[in-house]
């Protein structure tokens, strides 16, 4: 019979481990760790530059020379076009996938023609509205 008994030191055990679930989980300590708040396609697109303000400056460069593209929606309609699953691809890849799908866009431009002048610079389009879009989201 003494194998049936439980022992002072493991009921203990048992009932503050019992204690700490319940505590753990009304008070959720966490989700803060995992929380994080959603991240948007345009500050996605905008956050991929290491040096954001030099690109927010191209960018207020090219919306002065074109001020119809100067809005968010249409800037990441335009961008997120010519990637392989529009806007979602954005959210999906990774940063170094995301890079790469973009440098190919900005290949495509040259190839193609669309570019513009920026302040004595030729860009592609891609490359220009990305930095226009860095400028709004900054």
């Amino acid at each position: 019979m003494t194998g049936d008994r439980v022992s002072r030191r493991r009921f203990l055990a048992a009932a503050g481990g019992i204690g700490l679930g319940a505590v753990a989980v009304a008070a959720r300590p966490w989700t803060a760790l995992v929380a994080f708040a959603p991240v948007s396609v345009a500050e996605r697109l905008a956050g991929l530059f290491s040096h954001r303000a030099s690109a927010a400056a191209v960018g207020s460069v090219y919306l002065a020379r074109d001020p119809d593209e100067a809005t968010v929606p249409g800037l990441v309609e335009a961008i997120t076009a010519g990637l392989p699953r529009g806007r979602r691809t954005v959210l999906e890849v990774n940063g170094d996938e995301l890079r790469a799908l973009l440098l190919e866009r900005v290949r495509i431009d040259f190839e193609q023609d669309l570019t513009v002048e920026v302040g004595g610079w030729v860009l592609s389009t891609t490359q220009a509205r990305l930095y226009a879009l860095t400028s709004l989201v900054s």
